[in-house]
């Protein structure tokens, strides 16, 4: 009876703040990461990304804006840097501030080389998912199963570290 108890108020605690925050917003989640400063971080199909407070009520503490098509996933490196991936074939990584977070640099393009062999023509790859994988590289999957890591240390137009397509 005291778990169920304890399950209802999960509940209710979960109810209440996913009211809180899909009230401020116009646009669709894509995807969230929560941040180790205890801030929440939300991609959007506006192209956005916004650092959420939920100890000040949940408001909007900064609103990061760099992506041109939809934020499809968001990481948090292990030194505290912000990395996201979008559908416009981008990764960005961004950097944190003393209380905010601000662009450092971008990877664009990321996905050079050959397209993917199952990629129609005319298509981009777009970036579904980004993963940090040590403190200066990620992990990338794309629409078209390919999957690519990358050095966030090389310049923005390296060439991945390690690539392999078709993946499932």
């Amino acid at each position: 009876m005291e778990q169920q108890l304890q399950v209802q108020e999960e509940i209710k605690e979960i109810e209440h703040f996913t009211n809180k925050i899909l009230k401020q917003f116009d646009s669709k989640i894509e995807c969230y990461c929560p941040l180790k400063d205890g801030r929440l971080a939300f991609g959007f199909e506006d192209k956005t990304i916004k650092i959420i407070n939920q100890k000040n009520n949940f408001s909007i503490d900064l609103t990061l804006e760099g992506h041109t098509k939809t934020v499809c996933s968001i990481g948090q490196m292990d030194d505290g840097k912000l990395v996201s991936c979008s559908k416009d074939n981008t990764i960005r990584l961004w950097s944190y501030g003393k209380d905010t977070y601000k662009s450092e640099f971008t990877i664009e393009n990321c996905f050079t080389g050959p397209a993917a062999v199952n990629q129609p023509a005319g298509d981009d790859s777009n970036i579904l998912s980004v993963t940090p994988i040590s403190n200066n590289r990620v992990v990338a999957f794309s629409a078209w199963n390919t999957l690519k890591i990358f050095s966030l240390a090389q310049p923005y137009d390296s060439k991945p570290l390690f690539e392999k397509e078709n993946v499932s």
